[in-house]
């Protein structure tokens, strides 16, 4: 019996990169995997890969940065497998830009979906969860929102502030079942990230103790621990997994 077996996930930005390691990864530990995503043709080719494996999962196109869209899309997970038992916040985006140069509507949407849909996310599931008693987040945060990130104000502020969101709301909800984690990825080989390190990737390499980028599946690894009963006295933490680039 797998880790997560019988547990219905939903994996934020499930489709690419770190989303979609974490997405295999938990179904290999026999999840119903939901994933939210707006790119219907990556999120179709997700699900056709885990359901040739034999897995339950189902795509739901879904706009983290619209509250009615998240409320509609977990609703609908919840009426196919009938509990919400993990919420992977991974959805993201990164935009690399001078600060006199990034405009309202920038700042905006990086804080939108980095910080607001994370919010939106964990508003939406947390009454399921209180009405189970039990219930499991894993929040994406990275190594910017620790020491921040020249070129990245916007995205650093908001993974800073899915950090603080995540002890907010252990605190208000630890003691009634809710566990909530984050992780603070380092520099991962991704398609997000592949233009960045053209320019930086030497750079990067340099800042980890082990020198190398990590591979999406070892943040997946750490994902699927804090969703598992294997943490069961963690709660309102959130783990550095970055080759020792930081340090806390």
């Amino acid at each position: 019996m797998g880790k997560l077996s019988g547990k219905t996930a939903i994996i934020t930005g499930g489709s690419k990169g770190i989303g979609r390691a974490i997405s295999l990864l938990f179904a290999a530990e026999e999840a119903n995997i939901v994933v939210f995503a707006r790119n219907e043709h990556s999120g179709n080719k997700i699900v056709k890969e885990l359901s040739d494996k034999g897995r339950n999962a189902i795509f739901l196109k879904t706009d983290i940065t619209n509250l009615n869209e998240v409320d509609l899309s977990v609703k609908k997970a919840l009426e196919k497998f009938g509990s919400i038992d993990i919420l992977v916040n991974n959805a993201g985006a990164l935009k690399m830009t001078p600060t006199e140069e990034i405009s309202e509507d920038e700042w905006r949407e990086i804080i939108d979906i980095n910080l607001t849909g994370t919010f939106y996310c964990i508003k939406s599931v947390i009454p399921i969860m209180l009405k189970q008693k039990k219930g499991k987040i894993v929040n994406i945060s990275s190594l910017s929102g620790k020491r921040g990130s020249p070129y990245l104000p916007h995205y650093s502020a908001a993974k800073a502030g899915v950090i603080a969101l995540t002890q907010a709301i252990a605190r208000e909800f630890g003691s009634r079942g809710i566990y909530i984690n984050a992780i603070a990825s380092g520099r991962v080989m991704t398609d997000l990230s592949k233009q960045a390190f053209k320019v930086y990737g030497e750079r990067w390499k340099k800042e980890s103790l082990l020198g190398r980028l990590a591979d999406a599946t070892e943040i997946a690894k750490v994902a699927l621990f804090l969703a598992s009963d294997d943490s069961s006295y963690i709660i309102g933490e959130t783990i550095n997994v970055n080759g020792g680039a930081y340090l806390d």
